[in-house]
């Protein structure tokens, strides 16, 4: 780059990437730090062969769902909801699962992906010689110990496991089983923590769902059981739409006014484990529940209208917790 030019910028886009010190290449070209082509190629070819590589293996979902969805989910959330732009990190979460579980090598990412992305892949795989109780057990203790880069992949994951459950859980899984993963999935994330704001809200808020469908044991921290507002910049909201209890859980950054939000939507069966879990009798109105919840929670906050650079605009929820 010209003299003029910081190193970690790009001269083609001037986009600013986060130095990692190696520069990946793809064809004899670098990939390291830029946002042009090569970016792109990373990815669309990451997909292109995880989706070879798994393309005779379905998830345990009733429609048998093709299992390359899987990694795309992973790929969404990280762009979409967690904003994650890095090329190197979102082929990864493409290619979490080729080591563990087809006939891929970790040799054959390095040489084909770059040393980085083998290396995040490699940190996301379990061992496959262990038991399973085992390999769970590790997944615990080691969440910790991960790089950023992991952690970011394995927060997806956990995420994207957990939706699928709710959505469309294993045929074969009774309660207890999908109960017992959420609970083990909550330990995981515990030590994953610190990484994403986003990707921890998304995951506190399919968590909580669960804790409502399945009946899980109130856990600190989640958002159905024992947190209570406080002066952090977080809060949420219940309120009531077409006889459905909705909870609006947002966020403000340390420069924005509004910096994200997500909403989930409590049908008939989370809103009687809803009552339960509040110790309200039955059966309890929708009304009745978002104002036991608003109780239980606190819900204050102030709003005004804004715009965006582009031209949008948003209306602002700001944290009014005494």
């Amino acid at each position: 780059m010209g003299k003029d030019m910081p190193d970690h910028r790009c001269r083609d886009c001037g986009h600013e990437w986060q130095i990692t010190n190696r520069s990946e290449r793809l064809g004899g070209q670098s990939l390291a730090g830029h946002a042009n082509g090569n970016a792109l190629a990373l990815v669309l070819d990451a997909a292109s062969f995880a989706a070879d590589r798994h393309r005779q293996q379905r998830r345990k979902d009733v429609d048998a769902s093709p299992y390359i969805n899987h990694p795309l989910a992973l790929a969404r959330i990280l762009a979409l909801e967690a904003g994650v732009s890095d090329p190197q990190v979102i082929a990864a979460a493409l290619l979490h699962d080729t080591i563990e579980d087809t006939e891929t090598s970790l040799e054959e990412l390095e040489t084909r992906f770059g040393a980085l992305v083998a290396r995040i892949v490699a940190e996301v795989t379990d061992d496959k010689s262990k038991p399973k109780a085992e390999r769970k057990r590790l997944q615990v203790e080691k969440a910790a110990t991960k790089s950023s880069e992991a952690k970011l992949v394995k927060l997806a994951d956990k995420i994207s496991n957990l939706r699928d459950i709710v959505a469309s859980p294993p045929a074969d899984w009774p309660q207890q089983r999908k109960a017992e993963y959420f609970e083990w999935a909550r330990d995981v994330v515990s030590g994953l923590r610190g990484v994403s704001p986003q990707l921890e809200v998304a995951f506190d808020t399919i968590h909580a769902q669960g804790t409502a469908l399945f009946e899980l044991p109130q856990a600190p921290g989640s958002e159905v059981s024992t947190r209570t507002p406080s002066n952090s910049n977080k809060g949420h909201t219940f309120i009531v739409e077409d006889g459905a209890v909705v909870a609006d859980y947002y966020h403000f950054g340390a420069d924005v006014d509004y910096e994200f939000a997500v909403q989930i939507r409590f049908g008939p069966d989370a809103q009687e484990r809803l009552a339960e879990l509040l110790v309200l009798a039955q059966p309890v109105s929708p009304d009745a529940l978002a104002e036991a919840l608003r109780d239980r929670f606190g819900t204050y906050y102030a709003t005004r209208d804004f715009a965006d650079e582009n031209g949008i605009s948003y209306e602002a929820r700001r944290d009014m917790w005494p």
